[in-house]
């Protein structure tokens, strides 16, 4: 039986919505084994690549008639968006200019 609070609310991991797992069982997924870190890089890189697809899909659905906005707002989401993207691709160059020799 699940617990509750005094104030008869359930407490705990137990979810209100029927049989659906609680957030925190959720997050308790068992963890993945990585080889190495080439593999690790593999297994996150499409994660969190595909995570930040649909979210800057989700952006874009606020282009929709459904919604007011103002060139200026517009400006500055696409400004945003654009500084974030470099920022992470100055990263990448940075760490292959770290890893490259020179030979004479």
């Amino acid at each position: 039986m699940a617990k509750k609070s005094a104030t008869g609310a359930p407490t705990g991991n137990v979810s209100t919505e029927g049989n659906l797992p609680s957030t925190n069982e959720r997050k308790k997924r068992a963890p993945v084994a990585y080889v190495d870190n080439a593999h690790r890089f593999k297994v996150l890189g499409k994660k969190r690549l595909n995570k930040a697809l649909k979210v800057i899909s989700l952006i874009g659905n606020l282009s929709g008639s459904g919604y007011q906005f103002t060139e200026e707002q517009v400006a500055k989401i696409k400004s945003e968006l654009h500084k974030a993207v470099d920022s992470a691709m100055a990263r990448f160059d940075r760490a292959a200019k770290k890893t490259t020799e020179v030979e004479l």
